[in-house]
């Protein structure tokens, strides 16, 4: 199986393409990200294009792989946190409730472009989150918590 180029740094793509034995070598797209409002669905297809193409032109003769991932709440795309209170404020908005993960994908190569996204809906699967009593001091621990792993922060928002 010939190598493809990841267009991304996330360590969940990583570990899935290796847990499926395909051989893969990472090239970050350092695309900008910032985008007008659209649906979900739209956004992560328009930014996994994006990174994709911006790999691809480096690498015309490769596979490559693009991929983006949002959460949404009753029609809010949550973004990445800010900082450590605005990853708190998510897990507590998704905290027991019902939310949806959306992962957009494209596959460039010299013969086809392909791009899907794919929507799961579900509830918060931090494992503190989803055993928090916001009025609790155990909130107060979760809230420590994040603080002490800053540089996670999307990822203790949600894992997806």
């Amino acid at each position: 199986m010939n190598t493809i180029i990841l267009a991304s740094a996330s360590p969940r793509r990583k570990e899935i393409l290796g847990k499926h034995g395909i051989p893969f070598q990472i090239q970050v797209s350092d695309v900008d990200e910032s985008h007008e409002k659209m649906p979900p669905a739209k956004l992560v297809e328009e930014l996994s294009k994006r990174k994709a193409k911006a790999v691809f032109e480096k690498f015309p003769d490769k596979v490559v792989l693009g991929a983006d991932t949002v959460v949404a709440y009753e029609d809010e795309i949550l973004e990445k946190p800010k900082d450590d209170e605005d990853a708190y404020r998510m897990i507590s908005l998704l905290q027991g409730n019902v939310h949806q993960v959306y992962t957009g994908v494209t596959i460039c190569s010299s013969k086809k472009e392909t791009t899907f996204s794919v929507k799961i809906r579900g509830r918060s699967s931090c494992e503190k989150a989803a055993q928090i009593d916001l009025t609790s001091g155990e909130s107060v621990l979760l809230k420590i918590d994040l603080r002490l792993k800053s540089k996670a922060r999307k990822a203790r928002s949600f894992r997806a």
